[in-house]
């Protein structure tokens, strides 16, 4: 959803830009200083600066005074090592004549390595260049100063001009005649036992740091320190906190290693992001992430999506005291006028533009610390996982009372590793992995227990004991059978489903977005369709908890309103879904009935003469189950259906086929199921492969219990490509009912169904079969800087026929026509079909393919 609305938000906004190019400074490594600025590539008109934001594109084009950097004597000789880079620049490790390392990294970034091929060379790739704007080309410098304040380690960045010089030797090409920002490489040679590192005995990546992490408990994140760091982060909105911009000194003792962070790479930091076309992209169900620098953060949640997995890690042994207090510590150490000093580190020139801006903001968000900075807290408090290690470990639940619990983990020496009293008020669940080792899960206190906690043992031959008569259904064991219980005062479940594995990187956030559908065909016109989706995830489900969806759809052309609510809960069932649905159509809701039988005759060339109202009411709770290539769904029903009499129309005449209890409201109550299985190799634009749907619906009217119906349905559709450019496909389709019907329970052939060149359910009948046959052929693979993605053409041909009880027909009814599709980028299928009969025609726009 999040690449969709992107290219949906963008392409409909293409401009085109020139990126420009750095120029050589003549004598530049003669000289101690140059001045330019640091990327006037992003200089903007009014109109894309309206569209794409102002950011701070007058500081990237001001010119300032820049140190020249000469390899030869800085830092006593810099010996360039290797190049390496991110997501954004390109860096080049150099050794210092002390033998520290230092890291060189480009001001001027690229995004491409984060660009999808089908985007490459086209606007939108300009466009994502473009919005390295969003970033403040000096923030690095006054980040430093800042964290001084709040003894916070960081590296001393410089921003310099490399000049082409022998020393570069074959990395002149990337570096040469380029501002560049030199700093310290902290998980490089040399840092450790330093001031830079506060005297670290070993300097970690994040990859170690887990390792050592999980391999013993005694090894240790300090979790206050890191709380301070990321309360930082949120207030100089650098949401760019991902787990490869942070490393870990290691400072060790008797008791085992406790390890700090320190937070490097401090490119998003002041991001500011404006604009029409980034307010839309920064929504919270497309890239919440991205925020602007407001006197609060909005959304503190999507802020720190990048770094969610750490600080569901490294954050879960901190109550709201802990936070409380540490708020109020960077509150204290950020005055007035250390934000002021921080700032005036940049230079003058850009400070001159926005320095008092961004003074303001920090002001402001330092003040607001306590509002958003709880929050993220209630957040991370609601549910909170716990992992031990692969050694021995006990954890022991103490209640002390009806709200309260304290979960202590305890090593081998008695030593305690963790330690934390839970207030209801803020943890509803508790999630505690033993890892591998054998472990203790011991439960004290008596009564009843208000959390749920779940208990996961791992490898090895773990041990649950209940201590007190505590414990009770909402305390959940998850191991194998081969371990110790000392009694069931809690509910166990014996899987070694993967499920309950524990995955330190699979945290994610719930998520909605709201629904715009448009359509249109022939019957209903323009149709509009507002709603929501939403998303709750859930512990031990995947790929989320559960989906749940309300849509009201309005018909232009006939007036009909309607809603439909659909819900998906995962694993309801042990490994079943539960699926709710839910709608209803009305007050002028339009049925199409043309009569029954194969051999129906249009009277009238007026197709609204064939309409009548009606209001319609549908329920069916059910359950389903889903396999790599097929699923099966079995279900209840309930419907309620009233046509409307209307004067002048087809239904209201003589019919032998209807009689006046038609207009009675009908209730109707049954089971339904379904099995579909496919191996189509792609959703938007099969090329190859089946697809096989079956299902029933027994009916049975609550009022005449006597009438009852069974509707059995099949299809089956193929695929297969020739030359790489024509694709055949082709679906059948039958269906037919056993019992008593009524009219709008026929099986039916039409333009949105199954038969194009006909009105929506033209022909009914007790029985239908038809066929539909395309081809697809693939005109070019648009490669241009705005239209990307396939184009083609589609012939089609569809016929089919109905049956009902005495009646005599051979007729097949025919439809054919053609078409075109486009897939703009590849992620999506739009059509526009032209169908002909005997009958009508007309033209279909629709997203996605009819089959």
């Amino acid at each position: 959803m999040t690449k969709l609305a992107l290219v949906i938000s963008i392409q409909t906004l293409a401009i085109t830009q020139a990126i420009a190019q750095t120029t050589p400074i003549k004598n530049a490594a003669d000289s101690l200083v140059v001045t330019l600025p640091a990327g006037k590539q992003y200089v903007a008109s009014p109109g894309k600066m309206f569209w794409w934001g102002r950011h701070y594109r007058r500081e990237w084009a001001t010119e300032v005074r820049f140190p020249v950097l000469n390899l030869d004597t800085a830092k006593g000789g810099l010996t360039p090592q290797k190049v390496g880079g991110g997501h954004q620049t390109k860096t080049l490790r150099l050794i210092a004549g002390d033998g520290k390392e230092y890291v060189l990294r480009t001001i001027d970034k690229s995004l491409d390595v984060l660009i999808p091929d089908e985007f490459k060379g086209t606007f939108i790739n300009d466009i994502v260049n473009d919005q390295i704007s969003t970033a403040h080309p000096y923030g690095p410098v006054a980040i430093a100063k800042l964290a001084d304040y709040l003894h916070i380690m960081h590296t001393n960045p410089v921003i310099l001009y490399v000049p082409d010089q022998d020393r570069l030797g074959e990395f002149n090409p990337i570096f040469a005649n380029k501002l560049c920002l030199l700093e310290e490489r902290p998980s490089g040679k040399g840092w450790d036992h330093t001031a830079l590192s506060e005297n670290a005995d070993d300097i970690d990546n994040s990859e170690k740091l887990f390792e050592k992490v999980y391999k013993s408990n005694k090894n240790q994140v300090d979790q206050k320190t890191f709380l301070k760091i990321r309360l930082f982060d949120m207030l100089i909105n650098d949401w760019d906190r991902h787990e490869d911009q942070w490393v870990w000194c290691a400072h060790e003792d008797s008791s085992g290693t406790r390890y700090e962070a320190f937070g490097r790479d401090r490119d998003q930091a002041f991001s500011k992001t404006d604009g029409v076309s980034l307010w839309m992209i920064s929504r919270p169900w497309v890239l919440p992430a991205i925020q602007g620098m407001h006197s609060r953060v909005k959304n503190i949640i999507g802020q720190n999506l990048s770094a969610r997995n750490l600080d569901r890690q490294f954050l879960n042994q901190l109550t709201k005291e802990d936070w409380e207090q540490m708020i109020s510590t960077v509150q204290q150490g950020l005055p007035d006028s250390a934000i002021r000093a921080g700032v005036n580190t940049m230079p003058a020139e850009v400070n001159a533009i926005s320095g008092n801006f961004l003074i303001t903001r920090l002001k402001q968000r330092r003040d607001n610390l306590p509002g958003y900075g709880m929050k993220y807290y209630r957040h991370l408090s609601k549910h909170v996982t716990i992992a031990g290690s692969e050694k021995n470990e006990t954890f022991v639940f103490s209640k002390i009372d009806y709200r309260h619990v304290a979960v202590t983990g305890i090593n081998t020496k008695n030593d305690t590793f963790y330690y934390r009293v839970f207030d209801h008020a803020a943890t509803k669940q508790i999630n505690v992995y033993g890892l591998e080792g054998d472990d203790r899960f011991v439960f004290t206190g008596d009564g009843k227990n208000k959390f749920l906690i779940r208990t996961i043992g791992g490898k090895g031959v773990d041990s649950f004991i209940t201590e007190g008569s505590g414990g009770g259904r909402r305390v959940r064991v998850y191991d194998s059978k081969d371990n110790y219980f000392s009694n069931h005062r809690f509910a166990v479940n014996h899987s070694s489903d993967s499920l309950f594995q524990y995955k330190r990187n699979s945290v994610k956030n719930d998520w909605y977005v709201p629904l715009i559908i448009p359509g249109y065909n022939p019957d209903d016109q323009v149709i509009l369709g507002l709603g929501l989706l939403y998303k709750r995830q859930q512990w031990g489900k995947t790929p989320f908890g559960w989906q749940q969806s309300f849509v009201v759809n309005y018909a232009f052309g006939t007036g009909a309103l309607g809603f439909a609510y659909k819900g998906l809960f995962k694993q309801t069932f042990g490994k079943w879904d539960l699926n709710l649905a839910a709608a209803y159509r009305g007050p002028r809701y339009i049925l199409n009935y043309y009569g029954l039988g194969n051999n129906t005759e249009l009277v009238m060339d007026e197709k609204s003469f064939y309409r009548t109202k009606a209001r319609n009411w549908y329920g069916s709770p059910g359950v389903s189950r889903d396999w790599a290539n097929s699923s099966l769904r079995f279900g209840l029903q309930f419907e309620t259906m009233q046509v409307v009499p209307t004067e002048g129309k087809f239904v209201s005449g003589p019919d032998p086929e209807l009689d006046s209890a038609v207009f009675t409201t009908k209730y109707f109550g049954g089971v339904n199921g379904s099995w579909q299985y496919s191996s189509r190799n792609s959703i938007k634009f099969p090329t190859k492969g089946i697809g096989l749907e079956t299902g029933f619906s027994y009916y049975n009217n609550l009022q005449q219990t006597e009438k009852r119906l069974l509707k059995l349905t099949g299809a089956v559709s193929l695929y297969c490509t020739f030359f790489n450019r024509l694709t055949f496909a082709h679906r059948s389709g039958a269906a037919t009912n056993l019992g008593d019907y009524e009219f709008y329970q026929a099986n039916t052939l039409g333009n949105s169904e199954n038969l194009r060149g006909y009105w929506r359910t033209r022909f009914a009948g007790r029985s239908s079969v038809y066929q539909n046959t395309e081809l697809r052929y693939n005109l070019a693979n648009l490669r241009g800087y705005v239209f990307r993605g396939k184009i083609g053409l589609i012939g089609f041909f569809d016929d089919g026929r109905v049956w009902i009880k005495g009646e005599n027909s051979n007729t097949i009814h025919t439809g054919y026509g053609g078409g075109l599709y486009y897939l703009p980028y590849n992620m999506m299928s739009f059509t526009a079909y032209y169908a002909t009969s005997k009958e009508v025609s007309y033209v279909t726009l629709r997203a996605g393919f009819f089959f």
